[in-house]
């Protein structure tokens, strides 16, 4: 499964709930990839917090990716993954968007928005 939580509007809680469901699907035994798209990076420091106060708890594999390549490489790791979470900054473009609605039928927005889809 490839889930993207993105939105246009900053702080309304998409990397809490990417980060969120990717620490649940490890705990359920899932191989999980959370990607964070976010110029923040603040899914990466969770991910670093988390790895050394709960070394006892299921891990998972974080890494960073920006817009060039992002689509491409998620393409390409799909498989290998049991789920992709995909934590993607606010301001995000209609384009961008646009591709993960190609990538995926699962994009999680946060807030109101047009481009919403139900799962």
């Amino acid at each position: 499964m490839i889930l993207v939580c993105g939105g246009i509007k900053g702080g309304s809680g998409k990397t809490t709930i990417a980060t969120n469901l990717t620490a649940m699907r490890a705990k359920a035994g899932k191989d999980v990839l959370l990607v964070d798209a976010d110029e923040q990076e603040s899914a990466t420091i969770f991910t670093a917090i988390r790895k050394r106060d709960q070394s006892q708890r299921p891990q998972y594999t974080s890494i960073i990716l920006r817009e060039s390549n992002l689509r491409s490489e998620i393409d390409r790791m799909r498989t290998k993954y049991d789920d992709v979470i995909v934590d993607t900054g606010g301001r995000v473009s209609r384009l961008p968007m646009c591709c993960f609605c190609r990538l995926t039928p699962e994009v999680l927005t946060s807030g109101r928005s047009k481009m919403s889809r139900s799962f």
